[in-house]
Formats: C-alpha cells, structure tokens, sequence
C-alpha cells in the first residue's frame, strides 16, 4: 500500500510538473526560434564536440590542449571572449545566459567587462555563432551593438522544462525550452546535442 501511495503521489508531482511545464512554454518559448534552431541540427552530425566552461580547471585544459582545440568545434560562455585564449582558440559557437549582456544597462557588476566583451565581438574575423536568450528585441540588440557580418546570432529558449520523462524529452529535443535555467553549462551542452554532436566533452 505505501509502495502504491508513493507511486501516485510522484505520478501526480510530475503530472502537475507537467502542466505547468506546458503553461510556460506556451506563454514563454517561441516555435519560431525553435524551428530556427533545428535548422542547425545537422551542424554537428558525425563530429564530437568541446563544451569550456569558464573556471580554475580550464587554465590547465587550455596549457595542455590548445592546439588540438584550435582544430575543434567548440563552445565557450559568458566572457570567455575577453580572454588571450579567445584569439588562439577561434570558437565556433559562443554562448550567452545573461539577460545583463544586452537587454539595457545591466546590472553595474557587469558593465566594463560587458563593454569590453562587445568591442572585443566586433573584431571577430572568423564565421562564429552567437548564442542568446529568445527574447523579444534581444537579436536585433545584439546585432545592432555588435555589427559584425561575421557573427550568426542565434536565439534559444530557455524556459525551464520538467514534467514526465517522455515530455520533457519531446520538449528538450524539439528546442522547446532547458532542464535548469541556472546554469550557463545547460543551454551550452543543450544546443550541442540538438546540433547533432554526438559526444560532448
């Protein structure tokens, strides 16, 4: 009987889980963007790809594996783009998680190294998506600050997906939203799945 009890008790959490889930996608994800993200999903077919992500660790991954990385497809977060390492390394993708990057002036923390970030953008000399939040004005904010030719920017949906397992999957794999909104790491190892990679390192 507790065994039974406990089942319909979880059944019924990931059920309204569920719903919810439902509710905010409907009123926050865009199919719009989702169908432009799955245009890419080839992109990576056949390849593995190299998700760094910004901490005390990378230094040594970078000291020792720099020049096979030159020659990989990966993905970089945050500001990633105001390091010496940007330059050598070349990314292909470059993902952006905070709205305080581009949606108005942010919060004071993050203003001078936002700044330098965008200029650093603008000299970008090799074909690079830039990955940012689906929010209204946000792409054309980006472009319009960034103005380089070289730069794809590229909206995913982030809202925060959990439920049944069947659905969330649906959802994760259709583009539709991330398991977590916390962290950069999620939507970072998200878009490289959906492209098609299939390992991510």
């Amino acid at each position: 009987m507790r065994v039974l009890l406990k089942y319909l008790y979880l059944a019924t959490i990931s059920f309204v889980e569920t719903i919810i889930s439902l509710v905010m996608v409907l009123l926050f994800s865009s199919f719009k963007t989702a169908c432009g993200s799955s245009r890419l999903k080839e992109l990576g077919k056949g390849k593995d790809a190299y998700v760094l992500a910004n901490g005390p660790a990378l230094k040594d991954v970078i000291d020792k594996h720099l020049n096979m990385l030159k020659n990989k497809d990966c993905i970089v977060m945050n500001f990633f783009g105001n390091t010496d390492v940007f330059w050598h390394l070349k990314p292909k993708y470059y993902v952006l998680f905070f709205r305080a990057f581009f949606g108005g002036e942010g919060l004071a923390v993050f203003k001078e190294p936002t700044v330098k970030l965008i200029e650093n953008f603008k000299r970008v000399e090799w074909e690079m998506r830039l990955l940012v939040l689906a929010s209204r004005g946000v792409k054309r904010n980006v472009e319009n600050r960034i103005q380089n030719p070289n730069i794809i920017v590229v909206p995913f949906n982030s809202t925060r997906i959990v439920g049944f397992k069947g659905f969330i999957n649906y959802m994760y794999k259709h583009n539709m939203g991330l398991p977590s909104t916390k962290n950069v790491l999620f939507p970072a190892m998200m878009r490289m799945l959906n492209m098609g990679y299939e390992h991510d390192s």
